[in-house]
């Protein structure tokens, strides 16, 4: 069963090389990526977020709630609904 939360090295099984050849599992800067996925109804596909510490390299938040905000916490790197949430709130398509 594919787990809620976690790094990107724990989605590597279920999602290699089947959806992607090779999942990263660090950012630039060699940062662990996290993830989290979040069913909002019965009826919606989940929500897959994966976060970045950013250039300090620190995790601003330590759970979901971000996924869910217009602007990531601290200088928390953001991707979700297919978009990246940038510090200014503003969506990179």
């Amino acid at each position: 069963r594919v787990p809620l939360s976690g790094t990107t090295q724990d989605l590597r099984p279920f999602l290699e090389p089947t959806y992607v050849a090779k999942l990263p599992t660090t950012d630039g800067r060699g940062n662990p990526l996290r993830f989290y996925i979040q069913r909002l109804s019965n009826v919606e596909e989940p929500n897959l977020c994966i976060v970045g510490p950013g250039r300090d390299g620190v995790f601003q938040s330590q759970d979901m709630k971000q996924c869910n905000q217009s602007s990531p916490v601290g200088d928390d790197e953001i991707f979700t609904n297919g978009r990246f949430v940038l510090n200014s709130g503003d969506v990179q398509r």
